[in-house]
């Protein structure tokens, strides 16, 4: 029968982290070679990734999720989009 870990380690780095007096914005940098047409599609794949930044944003400064907005900026394209 399968166990559930008491805990579990994620590691990762936020690129930009931008803290005011009642809003976050998180910021992760991408690099992958794509399309502008293919952003929304790729950027599914890496919601649960900022989900955890959220999260853990969330506990470290106890911000509530609702006041927590984060965003991906595509390099190569020179384009954000919503996370």
């Amino acid at each position: 029968k399968y166990r559930r870990p008491a805990w579990v380690l994620i590691q990762g780095q936020i690129d930009l982290l931008l803290i005011t007096k009642d809003k976050v914005l998180i910021v992760d940098y991408k690099t992958d070679k794509i399309k502008d047409t293919d952003i929304k599609s790729k950027a599914f794949g890496y919601a649960t990734q900022l989900k955890y930044y959220g999260m853990a944003i969330n506990k470290l400064f106890k911000i509530p999720i609702a006041n927590i907005d984060s965003y991906l900026y595509w390099c190569r394209l020179g384009v954000f989009s919503k996370g």
